[in-house]
């Protein structure tokens, strides 16, 4: 179960229900699936590495702080802007 004191270190929100959002080449929707546990597998000076369960019994190993990210009501339009930034620029044939 992921305590109070877990989420505060890890910087995640107290009361809401967190989400994974999937990366595009696993789920082309990019839609939320529910988070069951947060394990902290290792531990570094300024971040840790999560092992999540998800409701589907899967699990996942993801960085402290982009899970963290991930909690953020803007983290889907932050992503969809990062995307078109990456489409929009020009490459030239020199």
């Amino acid at each position: 179960m992921i305590t109070r004191e877990l989420r505060k270190q890890l910087g995640l929100p107290l009361t809401k229900e967190l989400v994974y959002y999937p990366p595009r080449y696993e789920d082309k929707t990019h839609s939320p699936i529910a988070v069951d546990d947060v394990k902290v597998v290792r531990e570094f000076p300024s971040y840790y590495t999560l092992e999540i369960t998800l409701k589907d019994c899967t699990k996942k190993i993801v960085h402290s702080k982009y899970f963290a990210s991930m909690q953020s009501p803007h983290f889907l339009d932050d992503m969809k802007k990062d995307a078109e930034a990456v489409n929009a620029e020009t490459w030239f044939d020199w």
